[in-house]
């Protein structure tokens, strides 16, 4: 029936205030499922109770500059808070080189300076570089001598001359950005300066997110477009009179929606950043370890903690119970992992390159062996990783022709993964309630015997990789059978495998393809972890499943075995599912 006088309007109304006061900071609407910002004017009645306003302010006013050198005072201050976790900055050594920046009465333009050992404050850019056209000035060998001699201002791109003059406001004469503090045509340079990366942003006094510019054309201080009013509803005052809300559509994204959050490089220049602020496309805000604030006040719950590192790794110290630490510091690590999957890099060959930096951090917290992308202390879960297709915008890809890693690392395919952790039943216990000699999860317990990698370079330990290989003794299973694709809403698109011989009935065998490669009907399967899962809730009457998790593999060339995909078998029957398995002594390439 198309007659709108039947059709359910769906209006809410959202107000929020300060605590204590009556000024109402931030009111939006939601009207049939679609959100509203409403503001009102200075001169209207309704200004008194509601203090949104049209977003007009241009992100380099005077008025913005005050508010972030506020928030600056205020860290360095420690917030007034003894649970602040930010601790006033001293000064440190500068990068290698960086841009010096004249004040704001010079006629001098920047400069390229080595600051050889130098300390001071500086400020880092974090942004999109786009396509080469996008970028067009970089430093490079033939233009080095010029570039410490000069740099015309208007030559630059209008990101780097924005990162500029937000310098100037923050009253610190250097500022670091990639395109013109390393040389890019000396890959000698390049791979020096990447090895510094943690340095260079951890150090930083602030990094500047420019986070809605696709390209570093764009820039990030212009005045924001004016959004168009969509209607007007009136405001009943408490004293009486009427004012007026006029309605924009919100455009609210969270802060991991936007363009910045696309490139690889930038996680970890975000992650490893103290303080960091961030040029959204109407507004700013400010985030380190402690909050994060925007001019309206504190927005910690709409910035994503995902995407800060936590204390104890921020620190670089163990506390608590070591071996409860070490798991949850693996565990936030697996999640930044899943997080970097989801970006795009320009060159393959940066995929380890660029999360270095984060390895690096963690490295002096968990004190472990690095191996392209893996911990040796933790290598059974951390192969247990997944190519997530979930939606028709992402696909399967050909596995890189340049050799980028081992088939056993997550680097060594393209597109997002994700980390599998079974709920499971103690072993204990499902021993005692089932009558197991051994739990699931015992009897296919790997163990691995010996583990390496070969480096590009070898003193760049969290770079690139020329080989590796990992030997384990665990439970192999050989398997025949077709694969048939099936969609899961949460696993995404899988094969599922349709068994040849007498269990093809009695469990299900689900394959997660690493890449878009044919895979042969003679599989081999790795068990890498084991669990009796409980099925059902306290409503319903509950059933036992069994679930054995790990790696598909096939022959290689090396009298070894590469992997090629993920697995995961589940039965109701606990001989069933562990039947056909062996123990083996493997190496994985």
């Amino acid at each position: 029936m198309d007659d709108d006088s039947s059709r359910e309007l769906v209006v809410s109304l959202q107000i929020f205030a300060k605590e204590g006061m009556e000024l109402y900071d931030v009111v939006q609407l939601l009207v049939d499922g679609t959100l509203f910002d409403l503001y009102t004017l200075n001169n209207d009645p309704a200004a008194q109770y509601v203090s949104s306003r049209e977003e007009k302010v241009a992100k380099n006013s005077l008025s913005t500059s005050r508010q972030i050198q506020e928030w600056i005072r205020t860290c360095e201050a420690g917030h007034s808070r003894k649970s602040s976790k930010c601790e006033k900055f001293v000064d440190t050594y500068l990068p290698d080189r960086c841009i010096e920046i004249a004040p704001k009465d010079s006629l001098s333009d920047p400069k390229l300076v080595e600051t050889k050992g130098k300390k001071g404050r500086y400020i880092a850019l974090s942004y999109c570089w786009g396509e080469a056209q996008y970028n067009p000035l970089q430093t490079k060998e033939s233009n080095y001598k010029q570039h410490q001699e000069g740099i015309p201002f208007n030559s630059l791109s209008l990101t780097i001359q924005d990162a500029i003059q937000a310098t100037r406001q923050f009253g610190v004469q250097y500022l670091w950005v990639d395109a013109i503090c390393i040389i890019q045509d000396s890959n000698s340079d390049k791979d020096a300066q990447i090895g510094q990366m943690r340095a260079i942003f951890e150090n930083a006094f602030i990094t500047i997110l420019a986070a809605t510019a696709v390209n570093a054309s764009e820039g990030f201080l212009a005045m924001p477009k004016p959004k168009p009013i969509q209607f007007k509803i009136p405001y009943f005052c408490p004293n009486g009179e009427v004012g007026t809300l006029y309605c924009v559509k919100a455009e609210h994204k969270k802060l991991k929606d936007q363009p910045i959050n696309r490139r690889a490089w930038t996680l970890e220049e975000r992650l490893l950043s103290r303080r960091k602020v961030i040029y959204l496309s109407d507004h700013v805000t400010w985030e380190c370890d402690s909050v994060s604030l925007a001019d309206s006040g504190d927005i910690s719950n709409m910035h994503d903690d995902d995407l800060r590192l936590p204390d104890h790794i921020r620190k670089g110290v163990m506390f608590a119970t070591p071996g409860w630490l070490e798991w949850t510091v693996h565990t936030e690590w697996v999640k930044n992992v899943a997080w970097y999957t989801k970006r795009e890099l320009t060159r393959s060959g940066d995929k380890l390159r660029a999360i270095g930096g984060i390895a690096n951090k963690y490295h002096t917290v968990m004190e472990d062996q690095y191996l392209a992308g893996l911990w040796r202390s933790y290598i059974p879960p951390g192969l247990l990783w997944r190519r997530l297709v979930t939606t028709d915008d992402d696909v399967l890809h050909h596995r890189p022709v340049v050799y980028r890693a081992p088939s056993w690392s997550w680097a060594s395919v393209d597109g997002e993964i994700e980390y599998d952790w079974p709920e499971r039943m103690d072993g204990s216990l499902e021993c005692t309630r089932l009558g197991h000699k051994e739990s699931i999860a015992r009897v296919v317990e790997v163990e691995v015997i010996e583990a390496g990698i070969r480096l590009a370079k070898a003193d760049r330990p969290f770079g690139a990789v020329t080989g590796g290989f990992i030997e384990v003794s665990g439970m192999v299973r050989v398997i025949e059978g077709l694969l048939q694709p099936v969609y899961h809403e949460e696993k995404g698109n899988l094969l599922r495998l349709d068994i040849e011989g007498d269990l093809k009935r009695l469990q299900d065998v689900d394959c997660w393809p690493d890449t878009t490669e044919v895979l042969p009907k003679k599989l081999w399967l790795l068990a890498l972890t084991g669990a009796a899962e409980d099925v059902g809730d306290d409503c319903v009457s509950t059933f036992t499943i069994f679930v054995i998790r790990g790696l598909i593999l096939v022959p290689d060339r090396e009298s070894g075995f590469r992997r090629v995909g993920f697995y995961e078998s589940k039965t109701a029957y606990y001989e069933v599912l562990i039947s056909g398995f062996e123990k083996q002594r493997i190496i994985l390439h």
